[in-house]
């Protein structure tokens, strides 16, 4: 038997040169295969089972966020450019090329943040021991920018009309990211061929302590410090330090740029002894 602290998570997106390790606390990877049972007239019972489409397999995991190394977040921001990427991931000693589907990640006060990733592979799944985990790979290397990111280093920063930047006092913050890959299968093989990037979706919701109104679809907003807004102006940034405090650290921060982004909702919440909160929600596609 073998335990979470002997075994490896690490992803190694194409391009790089070395697999990066995450500070994951949780990890799955699901196998399956899609049989079914035949039948045939004149005679009671199955014949047996064959397949009836590709075999795949997907992994999630929750990890710690490295600000100053962040693969997941590499390979959103590839796709919002529109370059189709994939990554080879090793965990527990299994190796596979996968393809991202969801990545997410949400900050609260006081607090440290963790994202999710969701990854799908076409391909067949390896390993380098058949029935056996295998522990760790001195290769792969973990914490090593020490830049673990926290909620009183999170910003969302906004722009008025004179153009000026401000930082909208914000309660809580998450961000999310959706791909769309497609496989082309050929006949005569039991592999894709190619994966193709179809499209993205990205998300914001913040929880603020004013009303933002959600315009109709169609209509043009103004900025996202004002009310009555449509649309998003401005930038999210999640830093390991506070940032007048960086101290030249400003490349490991993670920044998103919210131009572009639609609210599409507001949601306003009320409690006995709490204040009234408005959570927003915006998205934008590629």
């Amino acid at each position: 038997m073998i335990y979470f602290n002997e075994i490896d998570l690490a992803i190694k997106p194409k391009g790089a040169a070395a697999y990066s390790g995450i500070l994951a606390d949780r990890c799955s990877l699901n196998i399956s295969n899609s049989a079914k049972e035949n039948y045939s007239i004149g005679r009671t019972g199955a014949l047996g089972t064959s397949p009836n489409g590709p075999a795949q397999a997907s992994i999630n995991f929750s990890y710690f966020v490295e600000t100053a190394s962040e693969p997941c977040f590499e390979v959103a921001r590839l796709l919002k450019n529109h370059h189709a990427t994939k990554c080879d991931i090793s965990f527990a000693g299994t190796t596979g090329t996968f393809y991202l589907g969801n990545y997410s990640l949400a900050s609260a006060p006081n607090d440290t943040i963790k994202a999710t990733a969701d990854f799908a592979c076409f391909d067949l799944v390896t390993g380098k021991n058949l029935g056996k985990f295998s522990r760790h790979d001195s290769t792969i290397n973990y914490n090593t920018s020490r830049s673990t990111a926290n909620g009183w280093a999170t910003y969302l920063v906004e722009t008025d009309i004179s153009g000026r930047a401000r930082q909208n006092p914000t309660l809580g913050l998450s961000y999310s990211f959706n791909a769309k890959h497609e496989p082309v299968y050929c006949i005569g093989k039991q592999v894709p061929s190619q994966v193709d990037f179809m499209g993205g979706q990205e998300q914001l919701k913040t929880i603020k302590t004013e009303l933002y109104n959600a315009h109709q679809s169609g209509i043009s907003g103004q900025h996202a410090d004002l009310a009555n807004t449509g649309t998003f102006s401005g930038e999210a940034y999640f830093s390991p330090t506070l940032l007048s405090c960086n101290n030249g650290m400003s490349d490991s921060t993670l920044e998103i740029n919210l131009s572009g982004h639609t609210i599409n909702q507001t949601q306003i919440n009320s409690q006995v002894s709490d204040l009234v909160l408005t959570t927003i929600s915006s998205e934008k596609y590629f």
